[in-house]
């Protein structure tokens, strides 16, 4: 048997509707034919996540991040160029 795989979106939609609280994890995990420990790992993330989506600190980590990165990338092509 094949596992499942789920993308982003319809992760975000379980775990919304367990946020929600209007139906039980059960009545939800049946809903969308997933498991209800997986419903609430979803949604224990998306707790998780949510104060760094406005955090300032998260945007400035993800620039010096790209940054390195592309430094990196740089670095590795003027290696390659002078191995030639």
């Amino acid at each position: 048997m094949k596992r499942k795989s789920y993308d982003g979106k319809y992760k975000a939609k379980v775990a919304l509707e367990v946020i929600k609280s209007q139906k039980t994890i059960s009545q939800i995990a049946s809903e969308f034919d997933v498991h209800p420990n997986q419903a609430t790992q979803w949604k224990k993330k998306v707790m998780e996540e949510i104060p760094n989506i406005f955090s300032r600190k998260r945007k400035r980590e993800q620039k010096a991040s790209e940054a390195q990165l592309k430094h990196s990338c740089v670095f590795t092509q003027y290696k390659f160029l002078l191995i030639k």
